[in-house]
């Protein structure tokens, strides 16, 4: 489940669904508005069905951007834009661990028309990693793939959730390994 915002009047949900006679999962964006439900049609992967899902909204250009993991053997991070409907990897997230927590947080340049998404993840060994990404026209170009240095493993069924403070840094909210309760970073 994720969701994103114009900050207005307009709201989309994500979530994931069986579409009727197949066997794939889908990614579903409901439009809060007028509460239409559709399967977010676009051409590439699909996402496995215990992906966890991450949306961001950019405001120049009107798009909703969807993160998720797909089906394969080994796991990669995938972005959608809902207006080019393709599906895109995101190179150097191979070791996302299957089912991983996502969070992306924002922010966003009006006068260069762009912004950066920082987007969150677990990898194979329980370790917080971060992806940097730039989002111009409507293109994400990745890098500075990372652990999050200082952030303690994960537990493997944990949550996660971030926002940005201050247009300055992110803190994120998660279970780390041997705890119970959710922590900030």
């Amino acid at each position: 489940l994720a969701a994103c915002s114009d900050n207005d009047r307009n709201n989309w949900v994500y979530y994931l669904n069986l579409p009727q006679g197949t066997a794939q999962y889908a990614i579903y964006e409901l439009n809060i508005q007028d509460s239409t439900s559709a399967p977010t049609v676009y051409s590439g992967p699909t996402p496995s069905g215990n992906s966890n899902l991450a949306a961001v909204y950019f405001s120049p250009n009107k798009d909703r951007f969807i993160i998720f993991s797909n089906t394969d053997t080994r796991h990669y991070l995938y972005w959608v834009n809902s207006t080019l409907q393709s599906a895109n990897r995101i190179a150097g997230t191979g070791s996302v661990m299957s089912a991983s927590p996502l969070a992306a947080t924002t922010i966003t340049n009006v006068q260069t028309r762009s912004m950066t998404i920082f987007l969150y993840y677990m990898d194979v060994n329980t370790l917080l990693n971060r992806i940097v990404g730039k989002v111009t026209d409507d293109e994400i170009h990745w890098y500075a793939n990372q652990v999050v240095e200082g952030a303690p493993p994960m537990k493997v069924d944990t949550l996660l959730t971030g926002v940005v403070v201050e247009e300055k840094w992110n803190c994120l909210y998660y279970i780390p390994d041997g705890d119970t309760e959710f922590r900030a970073f």
